[in-house]
C-alpha cells in the first residue's frame, strides 16, 4: 500500500478539525452568508437521519437557470472500451486514465440514462452527444414520439413514465444489495411525498442533465484514482486480478457482488479520494445541536465535513496510507459508524450510489482480466492537484498499460 504525508490540502473548507476540536465549529462564507462546518460523526448522523426534516435542502441558492434550480441535487423540500486499451497496448503507449475513464463513464451514462449508443474512444469526430451534451431536450423530444415503437430500458424512460404517471414495475426487483454495510442504504423515496407531485419539462431536463453531469464526472475520477493505486501497489492488483479471475469471466450483478476485495478497493478509493469534501444542508426551523449548548438558527447553511472526517487517524489508522484491508469483512468491525460517507448519509444521500458502485466494479472487472496497470517514469507520486475546483481534480495521471 502507498502512504501519502499530505493529500489535498486545498480542499479545505475551513481550519483541520478533529472530533474534539470540531467543538469550536469554523465558519465558512458563502458570499457574505455564513456557513457552519460540522465534522463531528455522531452530530451529522443525528441531523441527517433522525432529524433529517430540518436538513432536507442541500441548499436555496438559486441561479436562475432551470437546469440548476430543477436538478434533483437542488430540489427543495418534497420535491427532491476494448479497442481504445488494445492500441495502446500494441503501441506501447502510457495511459492518460481520466481521459480514458471519462470515455468510458460517458458511454455508459449515455446508454443507460439516454438510450443513445456512443463510442467516445473510437469516433474521430466530434460526438454529436457530446458536442450537444446540455441540449437533451431533443433526446427527450425524440422518445415521446418513440412511446409506443418499443419499450426503452433507462432512466430516461422512468422519468417519461413518471411523467406520464405509467411506470410498469411489473418486473422489478428487489435484489439485496450487499454493499449495504459499507455505503449505506437509498431509502430517500421512502420519505418522498408523491401524492400530489407534478413532474414538468424543466424537471426532467434538469434531472437528465444532472444524471449526465454526476454519472460522468465522479465515476470516471473513482475509476482514475483506483487504477493509479493499483499500478503502483502491485501486490493489491495481483490480489485483485486473482479475485476477479476465478470467476471465469462471470461478471454479473450477483457475482460482482460476492467480489470482497474489489468492494474494499473501491471503498479505499473513495475513503481516500472522495470526489465531494463536504455536503450542504439548510436549516428549516431552529436546530438545537447536540449538547453543544449552541443553536442552528433557520435559514443557516450547514456543511457536513467529509474530508477531515475521511482523513482523520482518530477514526482511520494511517488515514493517507491506501489501504483496502481495512475495509476487509475481517475488518470492519474497527470502522466507526458515521465516519464512511463519500455518498452522503441519511435519506438524502447520492440517489445514483448503487449504479456508480455497479458501473466502477463491472469495468475494474474487465480491465484487470485483460490489462495490467503499471507505473512508468512519468507517473507522478503522490498526485498534485488542482486549486478551486468543486471536485477533487488532479492535475494529471499518467500510467503504463500491458496485456496480461
Amino acid at each position: 500500500m502507498m502512504c501519502y504525508e499530505k493529500l489535498s490540502s486545498d480542499r479545505k473548507l475551513g481550519a483541520s478539525i478533529g472530533p474534539i476540536a470540531v467543538m469550536t465549529f469554523p465558519l465558512g462564507f458563502v458570499f457574505s452568508r455564513p456557513v457552519l462546518i460540522v465534522a463531528d460523526p455522531e452530530l451529522i448522523k443525528d441531523m441527517n437521519i433522525r432529524d433529517f426534516h430540518n436538513f432536507v435542502d442541500h441548499n436555496d441558492v438559486k441561479s436562475g437557470d432551470p437546469l440548476n434550480d430543477r436538478s434533483l441535487f437542488n430540489l427543495m423540500g418534497d420535491e427532491w472500451k476494448d479497442k481504445y486499451l488494445e492500441l495502446k497496448v500494441k503501441n506501447g503507449d502510457e495511459l492518460d486514465v481520466k481521459r480514458a475513464m471519462g470515455n468510458l463513464t460517458m458511454d455508459v451514462i449515455a446508454s443507460c440514462a439516454f438510450g443513445t449508443q456512443i463510442d467516445v474512444h473510437n469516433d474521430n469526430k466530434t460526438n454529436e452527444f457530446v458536442a450537444n451534451a446540455q441540449q437533451i431536450t431533443s433526446i427527450i423530444s425524440k422518445r415521446r414520439s418513440q412511446r409506443n415503437s418499443g419499450k426503452h430500458r433507462d432512466y430516461l424512460q422512468l422519468i417519461i413514465n413518471a411523467q406520464n404517471r405509467s411506470a410498469d414495475n411489473s418486473e422489478d426487483q428487489d435484489i439485496d444489495d450487499l454493499n449495504e454495510h459499507i455505503f449505506g442504504k437509498t431509502d430517500a423515496l421512502k420519505y418522498q411525498k408523491t401524492a400530489n407531485v407534478v413532474i414538468t419539462d424543466d424537471d426532467m431536463l434538469a434531472t437528465s442533465f444532472l444524471f449526465f453531469v454526476a454519472g460522468y464526472e465522479t465515476t470516471a475520477t473513482l475509476l482514475s484514482f483506483l487504477t493509479y493505486e493499483l499500478a503502483i501497489n502491485e501486490k493489491c492488483q495481483q490480489k485483485l486480478y486473482e479475485e476477479i479471475k476465478a470467476f471465469n469471466g462471470n461478471y454479473s450483478y450477483e457475482s460482482i457482488a460476492r467480489m470482497p476485495y474489489l468492494e474494499a478497493c473501491i471503498a479505499e478509493t473513495l475513503r481516500l479520494y472522495n470526489p465531494v469534501s463536504a455536503v450542504s444542508r439548510v436549516a428549516i426551523d431552529d436546530y438545537k445541536l447536540g449538547n453543544t449548548g449552541i443553536t442552528i438558527p433557520k435559514g443557516m447553511i450547514i456543511n457536513f465535513d467529509i474530508e477531515s472526517i475521511h482523513k482523520s487517524s482518530d477514526y482511520h489508522p494511517n488515514p493517507f496510507c491506501w489501504d483496502p484491508e481495512r475495509f476487509m469483512p475481517q475488518n470492519r468491525d474497527q470502522l466507526v459508524s458515521g465516519t464512511y460517507m463519500p455518498f452522503g448519509t441519511g435519506p438524502r444521500n447520492c440517489v445514483g450510489m448503487r449504479f456508480a458502485l455497479m458501473e466502477a466494479k463491472t469495468a475494474v472487472a474487465h480491465l484487470i482480466t485483460k490489462y495490467r496497470f503499471k507505473r512508468t517514469a512519468n507517473t507522478t507520486v503522490p498526485l498534485k492537484y488542482k486549486k478551486f475546483e468543486f471536485l477533487l481534480t488532479p492535475g494529471g495521471i499518467h500510467i503504463g498499460i500491458e496485456k496480461r
